[in-house]
């Protein structure tokens, strides 16, 4: 044990407390310590009696930095911050999937353009404002849909909802448009797609503005994506219509070649995750019930859409420090039996039944 420790749990056994607490101009002390609340006064039993009946030490100050300037990950990632002056220091923590955030708010300058994409076919879709919170991921899943049936990987939108996440009103957050990553996790939509999809901020690289790309402006064109040569090959294909409109036809279009056809898995979305510090000793303290799902939050749904496993949140924190919960359903409001084609349902039935995951 470095030596220092033990001055350390002196300061804290002290009656009254000598630790002060600053931040610009405020002071704040800590409140008594009983010996025995501490993890390691076990380990110190034979010392901490010494400890505290020695001389009074100075205080110990702990200045608390402005997150204004020394960030931390969810207030630069999700509270909008990055729109402010630029901070001194960002901390990555809080955040999940790490690369695809960096990435996706323009912070990743590894120059690993051709490793990630040996084939440049992209989809680009005008994701429709003002949803709640199923309608974006039913939208969102019709996209990934014909993404795969495309063979191109999908650019994520910019403008789901923001107001559909809990944590928006409680920390007083004023954006209309935001990423996918602000209600379900990046890292488990990764863990499933991430040969399929690409982060929203992708189309402001100067590589991706170089490429050359084709736009379908009417649904009747549909069989273009499909027959037309430079429909086919152009790197990047822009919707200029109704993704979902799309997706329909084009899924039609390919039931023939059943192989060409993705089947989203389905899975049972539960709660909590494994992300939930739902024993979080402040949150037991608090007299809250840890650990017990809302009403009509654990579903089946596609695997990969959870809203339940984010970080940003945490859950039980949000409820301790705004009074308002992280409520959001498992499965992000996407169901298999309502919001896929007809023709999809029967095959994810099947396969839950014969032993997938459901």
């Amino acid at each position: 044990m470095p030596k220092f420790a033990p001055v350390r749990l002196m300061h804290l056994m002290r009656r009254p407390s000598t630790v002060e607490i600053r931040y610009n101009d405020d002071i704040v002390h800590l409140p008594e310590l009983p010996p025995e609340q501490l993890a390691l006064a076990a380990m110190l039993e034979a010392s901490w009696r010494d400890l505290c009946s020695s001389e009074r030490p100075a205080p110990l100050r702990i200045r608390v930095l402005s997150p204004e300037v020394i960030m931390h990950g969810m207030n630069y990632f999700w509270r909008a911050a990055s729109d402010r002056p630029k901070p001194s220091f960002v901390h990555a923590n809080g955040v999940d999937e790490k690369i695809y955030f960096l990435r996706d708010r323009r912070l990743w300058f590894v120059d690993d353009w051709r490793k990630r994409f040996p084939s440049e076919r992209f989809l680009q879709y005008d994701h429709p404002r003002g949803q709640d919170l199923a309608g974006d991921f039913k939208v969102l899943l019709a996209a990934l849909e014909l993404a795969k049936a495309l063979k191109r990987r999908l650019v994520l939108p910019r403008t789901m909802r923001c107001s559909n996440s809990p944590a928006h009103a409680a920390y007083h957050l004023h954006l209309e448009d935001c990423t996918v990553d602000h209600f379900a996790s990046a890292k488990i939509l990764l863990r499933y797609y991430n040969e399929s999809i690409v982060e929203s901020s992708l189309p402001e690289d100067p590589r991706f503005k170089a490429l050359m790309s084709w736009r379908l402006k009417r649904v009747d064109d549909v069989n273009d994506l499909l027959e037309d040569v430079r429909a086919r090959s152009a790197p990047i294909l822009i919707l200029e219509v109704n993704v979902t409109d799309v997706r329909n036809r084009v899924l039609s279009s390919l039931q023939g070649s059943p192989g060409s056809l993705w089947k989203p898995p389905c899975k049972f979305a539960y709660w909590p995750g494994r992300q939930m510090a739902c024993r979080d000793e402040a949150f037991l303290r608090s007299g809250k019930v840890a650990c017990k799902p809302f009403d009509g939050q654990q579903a089946c749904g596609i695997k990969g859409f959870s809203c339940c496993e984010v970080f940003h949140g945490w859950a039980e924190k949000l409820e301790i420090f705004t009074g308002r919960a992280w409520d959001l359903p498992c499965n992000c409001g996407v169901s298999v039996e309502n919001d896929l084609p007809h023709h999809r349902r029967w095959t994810l039935r099947h396969s839950a039944t014969a032993g997938g995951e459901a």
